[in-house]
């Protein structure tokens, strides 16, 4: 009995670190799309807009994101749309002006 107790116990703390593991490497990921997004350039004068990539890593997660951004004419607001993909399947996007 002991002996059972003792494998059925290891079995689950075997399986509690394998999604430890998988969790951390979601969070690693969301991390480094993070930092991707976050690295994407703008321009800074008034009637330029542009295409950027950026790229971002965390750990052992290496990602990349694509953007747009741009400043009005006017010069009196900002726009940036991102969007990035990472290696655990996982999408996000963001979209801004102000």
């Amino acid at each position: 009995m002991l002996k059972e107790s003792k494998a059925y116990t290891h079995h689950r703390v075997n399986e509690l670190n394998s999604r430890f593991d998988s969790f951390r490497d979601e969070v690693y990921a969301a991390v480094a799309s993070s930092i991707a997004i976050a690295s994407l350039p703008q321009p800074t004068d008034a009637g330029y807009n542009k295409f950027s990539v950026g790229m971002g890593t965390w750990e052992s997660k290496q990602i990349y994101a694509l953007g747009f951004s741009g400043v009005a004419e006017s010069n009196k607001y900002v726009y940036k749309v991102a969007a990035t993909s990472n290696s655990e399947g996982d999408f996000g996007a963001g979209a801004s002006i102000g």
